[in-house]
């Protein structure tokens, strides 16, 4: 339960049938969940109920929305696309997952997903200094920044704790 706002984004719906996808909670709109967009009382407003199915909102090649100048009715009739999809299928609503929430869905890769979720920082101008290409930490960064316990005596310092180095020194 902790980990859907996480995952939310990464999961989109593709609308065959309309009985399991929710109207306001399933992105299948490409906006994301409708209840995010109409904020709490969309479901209120609209007079669709909280649990409603997208095949319970259309009938034939319409969308049974209420008439009414709300701007919340307004903001959901632009949201929805102009025709509704057709249910004629016998086939179930697809969910798929993104690799990345500003892509279109298709293979799943980990890897990808995991770069989404934790992008790499920008590389400083010392790495070089302390790290080779296998990401090993260089040797002469360990002599030259980490002083032994004989040169901390003679700086005053008795642990390394209360020590500051600084990286500028390199």
């Amino acid at each position: 339960m902790k980990l859907r706002p996480v995952a939310r984004p990464f999961v989109s719906c593709q609308i065959n049938s309309g009985s399991q996808a929710f109207f306001w909670h399933d992105d299948w709109t490409g906006l994301g969940p409708l209840s995010t967009v109409a904020g709490p009382d969309g479901p209120r407003v609209l007079g669709i109920s909280s649990t409603a199915r997208v095949s319970e909102v259309i009938s034939g090649d319409s969308w049974l929305l209420p008439r009414g100048r709300h701007p919340i009715i307004q903001l959901i009739k632009a949201c929805l696309p102009a025709n509704p999809p057709d249910l004629s299928s016998d086939l179930p609503d697809a969910f798929l997952w993104r690799n990345n929430p500003n892509t279109v869905p298709g293979r799943f890769s980990a890897s990808k997903t995991w770069e989404t979720l934790h992008p790499s920082p920008p590389t400083v101008p010392w790495h070089k200094t302390i790290w080779f290409k296998t990401r090993i930490p260089s040797m002469p960064f360990y002599r030259g920044w980490q002083p032994s316990i004989d040169s901390q005596r003679e700086t005053g310092c008795s642990s390394g704790n209360e020590c500051s180095y600084n990286l500028s020194s390199l």
